[in-house]
């Protein structure tokens, strides 16, 4: 019997439907990943696992116990959350398959993510999000220029500072040999 079960969950927000019939279970110690396009329902079973969301249909239990009538705050007790970005090769696979780029490209992009990630609290407050990266990827995939793709995708979403701006421009270049 896993730790965490989520049966038959469907969460909505008026008549919008966050999740629908999403159902998984997460045994002791182990460590799972809802990876999806916008829109998916993530954030959603999230959302209802930790009770921010009321969730209209299916089963949420903790060790057997229904989470259902538990207030968020106990709930929070029970269940952590972190964050994280995928590896480097999901990562990749994520970028070819939504937007159909080369996989080198996808491996110079995830590359470049990481590069600016290890930034992080250095010159960046926010930093290269898969979804960016996939925004990046599907401009180079339309047939603008890597560089061009990478400024518009990356560089300006994540800083108006020119000497940053100069600095992760420098990154790119140097990944896309130029």
């Amino acid at each position: 019997m896993p730790k965490l079960s989520i049966e038959g969950l469907r969460v909505t927000y008026g008549q919008i439907i966050g999740t629908e019939n999403i159902t998984f279970g997460v045994d002791a110690g182990e460590t799972v990943a809802l990876i999806g396009s916008n829109g998916a329902g993530k954030s959603s079973t999230l959302k209802a696992v930790l009770g921010m969301v009321t969730y209209r249909q299916g089963k949420i239990t903790l060790d057997g116990r229904d989470l259902k009538g538990m207030k968020p705050s106990t709930r929070q007790r029970f269940v952590s959350l972190s964050f994280d970005f995928p590896e480097a090769a999901h990562e990749e696979a994520i970028l070819v398959g939504e937007t159909g780029v080369d996989a080198m490209v996808a491996k110079r992009l995830v590359g470049i993510a990481n590069a600016l990630r290890a930034l992080r609290d250095h010159d960046l407050e926010e930093v290269a999000s898969t979804r960016l990266l996939v925004y990046a990827a599907t401009l180079i995939k339309d047939g603008c220029d890597p560089l061009r793709a990478c400024r518009a995708a990356l560089v300006e979403t994540l800083t108006d500072d020119p000497e940053t701006a100069e600095a992760l421009n420098e990154v790119v270049s140097a990944t896309f040999g130029r």
